[in-house]
């Protein structure tokens, strides 16, 4: 039989208590280090569904005024051809006018041509740009030709720029859910 006061039960009895208290312990301590990874985890989760949720509301945004702005300005170029149109028809009526070389010079000014050389002087006082006397005509088809060679690639390539844009876009910003 075995006695209350054997030093091997009482050690034991020790040991099985500091066993227990240790693996509670740790345990514990293992439990509480996931909680606190699940808790970062989730808010991370979150802190991301707001960023993509914020994203795809700008992009909404973004293609809302790229609409918007693309019929402005196919509002605008209809405006603009129609104004030509009405221009072309009424120079064709004027007759071939004449253009002094000051005039077509102020169509296309240079920035130095009226800056003086000296600082005493002032704005306005330097020599005038060498432009020959020209006919409205001429004028008229520059100015379509350079439309027509400069506005409307630079529009096209605008466009495509556009068009790829928003392709990448549709790729990385698909809805994953």
């Amino acid at each position: 039989m075995m006695s209350l006061f054997n030093p091997r039960i009482w050690l034991a009895f020790l040991l099985t208590i500091i066993v227990s208290l240790l693996a509670g312990t740790y345990a514990g301590y293992r439990y509480e280090k996931e909680a606190q990874q699940i808790v970062v985890a989730k808010s991370a989760v979150t802190d991301s569904d707001v960023a993509r949720k914020n994203e795809q509301a700008a992009t909404e945004t973004m293609v809302t005024i790229g609409a918007n702005l693309t019929k402005q300005q196919a509002t605008e170029k209809a405006d603009y051809e129609n104004q030509i149109a009405t221009l072309k028809a009424k120079l064709a009526k004027t007759g071939n006018c004449r253009i002094s070389g000051a005039a077509v010079g102020m169509l296309y000014a240079d920035a130095s041509a009226h800056v003086s050389a000296t600082a005493a002087t002032g704005f306005g006082s330097g020599g005038t740009s060498a432009y020959a006397d020209s006919t409205c005509r001429d004028q008229l088809e520059l100015a379509a030709r350079n439309y027509h060679e400069v506005c409307e690639p630079n529009a096209e390539q605008l466009k495509a720029l556009q068009d790829a844009y928003n392709a990448l876009r549709k790729q990385f910003n698909t809805n994953t859910e």
